[in-house]
């Protein structure tokens, strides 16, 4: 099983400087790596039948037309979405001492409400904040997350798996979180890409609520 991640949002809060209100974390699951591949494969195919071999698809960057494309390829993908949403209005920036603090504690989050999906999963993030920043967050995943059962075995990036098939399902999570995260934002096509993916989305939760614990650090 391998998880793969993106966020969309901001870490900040200075509101009035337009900072986002919202941070999601996604997660793109997949129970095996026959799904990996096919999954892979396609959006490989995807970019011929836009002839853009060397596309990358990314929410934010890529025109309406090439996101309705690749989320009605995205039907064809056997896959599991998890979508966790902090509201950041409803949290308090001293709770946080500085950007990788908030990160890590979001993703803890994130991962506890999502670790039913997973058992012995290999979980990977893009390259943003560095190898070294990511070893430090596999760590503490691994820690917060795993109890009983073994739901994390390793974390590392897209460049320590070294297969053009990671980049290709990183980018998948970044649309899928983009998604999501569109529909938060209002507007005209708030609605439009999100109930394109509606059935591969296990849930999508918001946070905090009563139900959720403090965020804290191992």
């Amino acid at each position: 099983m391998r998880v793969f991640v993106d966020e969309s949002g901001d870490t900040g809060f200075k509101f009035e400087k337009q900072s986002s209100r919202y941070f999601a974390v996604a997660m793109v699951i997949f129970e095996n790596e026959e799904k990996e591949a096919k999954a892979s494969q396609r959006i490989d195919m995807l970019r011929q039948e836009l002839q853009s071999p060397n596309i990358e698809f990314h929410f934010a960057k890529n025109k309406d037309a090439t996101r309705k494309a690749f989320f009605t390829a995205a039907k064809d993908m056997d896959f599991t979405a998890f979508i966790f949403v902090a509201d950041k209005t409803r949290l308090s920036q001293s709770d946080f001492k500085d950007r990788d603090t908030f990160y890590k504690s979001i993703c803890g989050s994130a991962f506890e409400r999502a670790k039913y999906l997973m058992r012995n999963a290999d979980v990977l993030f893009d390259e943003s904040g560095g190898e070294k920043f990511k070893k430090e967050l596999g760590s503490y995943l691994r820690k917060r997350v795993n109890s009983d059962a073994k739901n994390i075995k390793n974390v590392g990036t897209e460049k320590s798996a070294g297969t053009s098939q990671s980049s290709s399902l990183i980018q998948l999570a970044d649309m899928v979180c983009g998604a999501v995260y569109r529909s938060l934002q209002g507007g005209d096509d708030a609605e439009v890409y999100q109930k394109m993916i509606k059935h591969k989305l296990d849930a999508v939760i918001f946070w905090p609520d009563s139900s959720t614990p403090a965020p804290r650090e191992i």
